[in-house]
């Protein structure tokens, strides 16, 4: 075992520590998702790690890039259900949409820049042309690095924001059938253009979410906690055999990412998850998405020292970015209101 396993283990082994049995009804609330993003984030950063040429493959760190992925997808479409269904059909305005696309933009335009001056500072003949740069920020990419995730996941806001739209008023049930057929046709279309994996083995999870979060009470209230318990082996047991059948069974990364999150959204149904430090990387989940790519960058040369140096440098770094953007943030916030 590497100590890149340990990073995909170790919070696991603090989750499974720290879970509690429910005392009430509730189920996915916001300290067991902003846990389950933390835990997510954790991994994405290790799999994009291990994807530097120092490391070569594992495939376990692989496919729990797709797994991590699907969780935060997942949880998108729960949230934004939720958040949704608290106004009336014709309250969920363009506001709504503007409001996702700013807490993505604001954080990904901080990273693109810096990622730009470490290039001019390491790199300066390999500057990107000013119309390559105004590309990339229109595209949401960072300086020479496509980062898919960023489109797909304001793909999947702006298309439940149509569906709430057009059907909310007749039945939620109509929102879920229009995003699934919306994302289906989307998954058919980047197959046939023969995209990568990750652009499209995840993405199904956020119809899951959404369908999740149609049911809430349903799933929380009427099960006994017998039955809870044969939810969370059965959906368990069914994302190993898929995920060890992977090779017998085509596109198997969508249906055992997909499993993975029904599988961590059965375990928040017994158990209550938090975590302070977990949830913190959880709650600024996507300004360690964008920032630590800072890191991937700016430490790269340390390979060549030790490489496991390397690891630990990334995952301190981000961590440290990101407390300062947050506390800049909240200084800027709190002037912004006293003035």
């Amino acid at each position: 075992m590497s100590i890149l396993d340990l990073f995909v283990f170790l919070p696991v082994i603090v989750l499974l520590a720290m879970s509690r049995t429910l005392d009430n009804k509730s189920i996915f609330s916001r300290e067991s998702t902003a846990t389950l993003r933390g835990i997510a984030m954790i991994w994405i950063i290790i799999n994009h790690i291990q994807g530097q040429s120092a490391f070569g493959g594992s495939p376990l760190l692989t496919y729990i890039g797709y797994w991590a992925t699907g969780l935060f997808f997942f949880i998108s479409g729960y949230g934004n259900t939720l958040s949704m269904n608290k106004k009336n059909a014709g309250e969920v305005s363009v506001r709504w949409l503007l409001k996702k696309i700013k807490k993505i933009y604001i954080p990904y335009f901080v990273g693109y820049w810096l990622c730009f001056i470490i290039k001019l500072f390491f790199s300066p003949d390999s500057i990107p042309t000013i119309k390559k740069v105004i590309i990339e920020l229109i595209i949401l990419d960072l300086p020479d690095m496509t980062i898919w995730f960023t489109k797909i996941i304001l793909l999947c806001f702006l298309l439940h924001w149509i569906s709430q739209k057009v059907f909310s008023r007749i039945a939620q049930k109509y929102v879920f059938y229009s995003l699934l057929i919306f994302l289906c046709l989307y998954i058919i279309l980047v197959i046939k253009l023969n995209a990568g994996s990750e652009w499209y083995s995840s993405v199904i999870c956020y119809a899951i979410g959404l369908f999740a979060a149609i049911n809430k009470e349903i799933l929380s209230l009427s099960e006994g906690r017998g039955k809870k318990y044969i939810y969370l082996i059965v959906f368990s047991v069914l994302f190993i055999i898929t995920f060890l059948a992977k090779g017998y069974i085509c596109y198997s990364q969508i249906l055992h990412t997909a499993l993975f999150s029904i599988m961590c959204f059965a375990y928040t149904a017994l158990f209550k998850i938090k975590t302070c430090f977990l949830a913190f990387i959880g709650n600024n989940s996507f300004e360690f998405f964008v920032l630590h790519f800072v890191c991937l960058k700016s430490f790269y040369s340390l390979i060549s020292i030790n490489k496991y140096l390397y690891v630990f440098a990334v995952m301190a770094g981000s961590i440290i970015i990101v407390l300062i953007y947050v506390n800049i943030k909240k200084l800027i916030k709190g002037r912004y209101y006293v003035n």
